[in-house]
């Protein structure tokens, strides 16, 4: 079989979408979170990143192949590192443990913004693209 034929079969097909969500999900993860200090937090959140990415691209494999179960399984999967791993890095920015951060916004609610909003908006960014990718090709 030439790499051409392929590509054009259901297995390339699911294969070039998993290679380009990983890209995608790579270059969101890179931006946000490779941007810590500590070897230890970069470690997690590269696990985080890696299993958020796994997750959505076995997702787009299953859904290219036609396994909608399979697909919903994955995407949830990736998804909810990715979500995850978001609030795990705004309660390390924000003084800890969520509890603290609610704390420190009734006490100061001049000075802390909600910081959640712009990264939800990046993750449903994401899974415009994720679905796009999905249902092209």
């Amino acid at each position: 079989m030439k790499f051409k034929e392929f590509l054009g079969s259901e297995w390339g097909k699911a294969i070039v979408r998993a290679l380009a969500c990983i890209v995608v999900t790579a270059a969101i993860f890179i931006a946000i979170f490779f941007t810590g200090k500590s070897a230890a937090r970069t470690l997690v959140r590269a696990a985080d990143a890696c299993f958020a990415c796994f997750g959505i691209c076995f997702g787009a494999g299953f859904f290219t192949l036609g396994n909608k179960y399979g697909a919903f399984t994955s995407f949830q999967y990736g998804f909810s590192y990715m979500f995850g791993s978001l609030g795990r890095y705004y309660r390390s920015k924000n003084g800890g443990t969520y509890g603290n951060f609610v704390r420190k916004k009734r006490e100061k609610r001049s000075d802390v913004s909600f910081p959640y909003v712009p990264y939800f908006a990046i993750s449903l960014i994401w899974l415009v693209i994720a679905l796009t990718l999905t249902l092209s090709v």
